[in-house]
């Protein structure tokens, strides 16, 4: 599981271009279909389901420079983040947090979103091995935890 397999591209509900302050799911393609984040993290990779109103809305902040941003979700009052943290093994673990501290770059034309912090996961990289930092964990409806290139719907 901690091995990339090679993921399907994103299907074609996927925005052309993100843009801060706006309600987003993000879901991605893999073997069991397409699927939803639904809001929590497990074992470093976000908890999936495959029904779409199992999803929570995501939003963008804008960071410092162009391109970057911060991710967040609502729990209930609270902004809670992603973030990703290295895993020498796997390359990232995904979190959440209270905290802006995670910086994500957004590829709109690769439909791609890279964690500017982790210098092994650069731009060129994700590009290239078509797999982005964000990974769906197994759940009752999958049978492993699997990489995909993941991205975002209007909500």
């Amino acid at each position: 599981p901690d091995t990339p397999s090679t993921p399907s591209t994103p299907s074609g509900e996927g925005v052309s271009e993100v843009k801060v302050d706006t309600p987003y799911y993000l879901f991605g393609t893999c073997g069991s279909g397409t699927t939803y984040f639904s809001g929590s993290v497990k074992s470093g990779r976000i908890d999936g389901s495959t029904t779409k109103s199992s999803g929570v809305v995501v939003k963008l902040e804008a960071g410092a420079n162009a391109g970057e941003y911060y991710i967040y979700f609502m729990d209930g009052n609270t902004k809670t983040y992603i973030a990703g943290v290295e895993n020498k093994s796997a390359g990232l673990n995904l979190v959440t947090t209270k905290d802006d501290t995670c910086v994500w770059v957004i590829d709109n034309a690769a439909k791609t979103v890279i964690n500017k912090a982790i210098s092994n996961r650069g731009l060129a990289t994700q590009v290239a091995s078509q797999y982005t930092n964000f990974s769906f964990y197994a759940t009752s409806n999958f049978g492993t935890a699997e990489y995909q290139t993941s991205w975002f719907m209007a909500a």
